[in-house]
């Protein structure tokens, strides 16, 4: 294996990729504007830019201006659109905004796709301002459904992570063929 075939894949591994989650029981409420409509979101995935690939799912619930439910069941993410990171003060806590096509599974209708965008604010300068979205922390989503845009409460979260496992492998593979260069410089 050639040096740049083995950073090739040493760089495949030790991608970072980056979490999603609401924390733990919060329950994210965003209202639609032109129905007074509410839809209530839980939920967590991960997300790799880099790969344009996202895993995440959770439940909704849709409830009237009164009140009443109309609709509730799962989603599942089925399309990475975008992400623009904030920043933040670790791994455990960063900011940006999210972007995915997620698919509504409501329980007794046809599934759905809408638009959903996870805002978080950790290291968003005032007001949002000159950032990716002017939005406040929370969740919206966009679509058939209605156009839920309105944050109600909630917190998101993004977390950057590391690959430990893979990049472990990485790190052998790499002694394991920097053992073989050598030796193979030893001996000529």
């Amino acid at each position: 294996m050639t040096q740049k075939e083995l950073q090739k894949l040493f760089d495949r591994y030790n991608r970072k990729y980056w979490r999603a989650q609401l924390p733990r029981y919060t329950v994210v409420i965003t209202k639609d504007p032109s129905t007074d409509h509410t839809v209530a979101l839980t939920g967590a995935g991960s997300f790799d830019p880099s790969t344009r690939t996202v895993v995440a799912s959770g439940s909704f619930t849709i409830f009237s201006s009164s009140g009443s439910p109309l609709s509730f069941g799962t989603w599942k993410a089925t399309g990475f659109d975008s992400f623009c990171p904030r920043g933040g003060p670790n791994s455990g806590s960063q900011g940006g905004v999210l972007v995915t096509t997620v698919t509504l599974f409501p329980k007794g209708g046809e599934p759905t796709s809408v638009t959903m965008t996870v805002n978080c604010l950790v290291f968003a300068p005032p007001n949002n301002a000159g950032t990716c979205s002017p939005v406040g922390e929370g969740v919206t989503i966009t679509g058939a459904v209605g156009d839920f845009t309105t944050i109600v409460r909630g917190a998101t979260l993004f977390h950057l992570n590391q690959r430990p496992l893979l990049k472990s492998l990485a790190g052998v593979t790499c002694k394991i063929n920097a053992r073989r260069l050598i030796n193979r410089d030893i001996t000529r």
